[in-house]
């Protein structure tokens, strides 16, 4: 039976360099100090997302904050069975498709020393999309040095992503005005298996899924939610086992599940795929400038969203 908990890292620095409460690093790091090794996400020097492995605390660095791309998994299923044969602890930590894949792969192997951590995922872009998305920047900020994706200079519910270039001052845009941020929120240009995601689910193929626990603040008034707040879900015994080992780095409460889930449906429920997105991935393959895809769409939905705003004002206005 799956338990939920709000929790986020002792270490502000940790917490501000994460996404959401930094519980990801606590995990990560207990297994490494108990002689284990960690697999996540980096950006490599192409700022392509990839799976990597990590031997020591300073490395998880590389893994920390979100990637709103799609990962290349870079023969990780083979070497996490490698690390497993030479008896080290392994914690895996990916998209909840490719904690399945993982499982899957090595169903015939010995698995006592695997954890296993899935993110909550709202679904993840076409690579088309950030390439394309990357050359636009390039053209606007010239050779880029650093991606932030989830910059909480804004604070946690108002993050930024952050385009850093070598010899310039960094620029820094809020999630919501971002031309990709607001396509990916839109669901424009997600993988088409993400339109029907049948790893979606409270209950998961991993130990332990993280998210963000937005409303936290509403069920939990004493924690301190401005850093930013980890949803932890606990599926498996190894979960609340690991969740424990690392419980001295973390300020940890238990939760309602179904008041968390509510308040992040990117949990169980999967987006809705636009009419539009064909064309423009087909317009992105041609080499049509980014913002051209999909400014047009971009501003037509908020053009309905003014005048759905608008309809309701005035059935309020009747309804008085």
């Amino acid at each position: 039976m799956t338990k939920a908990y709000a929790a986020y890292n002792r270490n502000d620095r940790i917490r501000f360099q994460s996404s959401s409460g930094g519980v990801f690093h606590a995990l990560a790091a207990s297994v490494i100090e108990d002689g284990g090794v960690v697999f996540g996400v980096r950006f490599d020097d192409q700022f392509r997302a990839v799976y990597d492995v990590a031997e020591e605390v300073r490395e998880l660095e590389m893994f920390q904050g979100a990637k709103y791309v799609f990962p290349c998994m870079n023969k990780v299923c083979e070497r996490v069975g490698k690390y497993l044969e030479e008896g080290r602890r392994v914690l895996f930590t990916g998209l909840p498709c490719h904690v399945a894949g993982v499982r899957a792969y090595l169903r015939n192997a010995d698995t006592d020393r695997l954890f296993c951590v899935d993110l909550v995922c709202h679904g993840t872009p076409e690579n088309i999309a950030w390439e394309s998305y990357m050359r636009y920047e390039k053209k606007r900020t010239g050779k880029i040095s650093g991606v932030r994706m989830r910059d909480k200079s804004g604070g946690w519910t108002d993050y930024r992503l952050v385009i850093e270039s070598k010899g310039e001052e960094a620029k820094s845009e809020p999630a919501r005005k971002n031309l990709y941020m607001r396509g990916y929120t839109k669901d424009l240009y997600l993988r088409k298996p993400c339109y029907n995601c049948r790893f979606r689910g409270v209950e998961r193929h991993s130990d332990i899924t993280l998210g963000d626990y937005w409303g936290v603040s509403a069920r939990h008034r004493k924690l301190d939610t401005a850093g930013g707040v980890s949803l932890v879900l606990v599926h498996s015994q190894k979960g609340a086992d690991i969740l424990e080992q690392a419980g001295k780095s973390l300020i940890c409460e238990e939760t309602e599940i179904e008041y968390a889930c509510s308040h992040n449906p990117a949990i169980t429920d999967s987006p809705d795929m636009p009419r539009c997105r064909e064309h423009i991935l087909a317009q992105m393959k041609k080499g049509i400038d980014f913002s051209q895809c999909i400014e047009p769409y971009i501003k037509e939905k908020f053009i309905v969203y003014i005048r759905e705003k608008i309809r309701g004002l005035k059935n309020i206005s009747k309804n008085r």
